[in-house]
């Protein structure tokens, strides 16, 4: 399984530049990865739903606080980088998406809906790399490379072709899953009437 190190050197040998052993080490990529790896690690999980971090939540109502537009205010789920789906499970299987958006109507950061006891599907922030796919693994460390390769190589040209194949990853990553899209199953029955009546 890939260490949080293992990534670092993975961008590193991108950039062919040898690899280290600690990101507390003095060496200037080891500081370079450090300062990157957190930022890079989130922006690449939100720029695609990847499976290993997609999580779903029973939203929590927000009382006393209204959004004109909107009937709901709920409470932005806990770890979450980014909401792709809101929904109840009547509407689960609904192929047109149920709109939604962010809001901070008091400084706290909500989710607005007109579905009531909704539920969101988002993509959560996991910071342990046992947990990521290979894929991610992979995207990831072109990723990390390019916002490094400026600082460790001074070639901006560098920088663009890491960017280039971390795109690319993405679209694998892309038709992975339309590959192995299925239709996803119905609540069981008794939930629905366990959680509705």
């Amino acid at each position: 399984m890939p260490s949080i190190v293992d990534i670092c050197n993975l961008a590193l040998s991108h950039l062919g530049k040898g690899a280290i052993a600690s990101l507390a080490e003095s060496s200037e990529a080891a500081r370079a990865c450090n300062l990157h790896y957190e930022i890079i690690r989130d922006k690449s999980l939100e720029d695609f739903p990847w499976r290993f971090a997609q999580r779903q939540v029973n939203l929590s109502l927000r009382s006393g606080i209204t959004v004109v537009g909107w009937v709901y205010v709920y409470a932005y789920p806990a770890n979450c980088l980014s909401v792709n789906k809101v929904f109840t499970p009547a509407t689960y299987t609904e192929p047109e998406p149920q709109p939604f958006d962010e809001f901070n109507p008091d400084g706290t950061k909500s989710i607005v809906t007109n579905l009531q006891d909704a539920y969101a599907e988002f993509t959560a922030r996991i910071t342990d790399p046992v947990l990521f796919s290979p894929l991610f693994v992979t995207a990831m460390a072109f990723h990390l490379a390019s916002d490094i390769a400026v600082k460790l190589t001074c070639n901006d040209g560098k920088r663009n072709d890491m960017l280039r194949i971390y795109y690319q990853k993405l679209q694998e990553a892309k038709n992975a899953s339309a590959q192995q899209r299925y239709d996803k199953p119905k609540l069981a029955k008794t939930y629905t009437t366990g959680r509705w009546g």
